[in-house]
């Protein structure tokens, strides 16, 4: 600001990033009018830095912001609460590790975490697990793979009963292997 001779004084309201909103003049002791408030997705209005209403200098004032936060909560198999945060507008959450509960995979959340914009719950999707059963002689020249069966958790898989060779006894030496791997 640059001296003033007169009695009139300059009053500026900026936004709380700092940018010029409005300009005033004002005579002295005289109240300064405020801009509407501004209005942000990611703030919220808490007022002013100072009051205005009696000017006896040129004077900047500053809008007061605060983020707007969301709640963020995360559920697991049994809908318990596994985490909830405050996620400030347009951040990303943070979700928690996941231990699936026995002959279950979690396979992810239900709705999006990132870009929060509102008040979200989440909920862990869950999937039956899956395994795949491969059944194989091992003989003396290598081995054979006789049937692979995909099974889910808790589901039983048909041992083979016969085999293209003329039998079904396994000679010294040779056995019948078992592999099981998780999908």
């Amino acid at each position: 600001f640059k001296k003033n001779d007169s009695t009139d004084l300059v009053v500026r309201f900026f936004d709380h990033d700092q940018t010029l909103m409005k300009t005033q003049v004002v005579a002295m002791g005289a109240a300064a009018s405020a801009p509407a408030a501004p209005t942000h997705n990611a703030f919220k209005f808490l007022g002013w830095n100072k009051a205005f209403n009696h000017i006896t200098e040129n004077t900047d004032v500053t809008a007061q912001c605060a983020p707007v936060t969301f709640t963020v909560n995360y559920f697991g198999k049994s809908n318990e609460v596994l985490k909830t945060e405050i996620v400030d507008y347009g951040q990303d959450g943070n979700p928690p590790a996941v231990t699936a509960p026995e002959g279950t995979v979690f396979t992810g959340w239900d709705k999006d975490y990132h870009n929060i914009t509102e008040d979200t719950d989440l909920y862990g999707q869950f999937a039956t697990q899956k395994f795949s059963v491969v059944y194989k002689v091992e003989e003396a020249l290598g081995s054979e793979i006789i049937k692979i069966d995909e099974v889910e958790y808790n589901e039983a898989s048909s041992v083979p009963t016969h085999r293209k060779r003329q039998d079904m006894c396994l000679p010294d030496g040779n056995s019948l292997q078992l592999e099981i791997t998780i999908l």
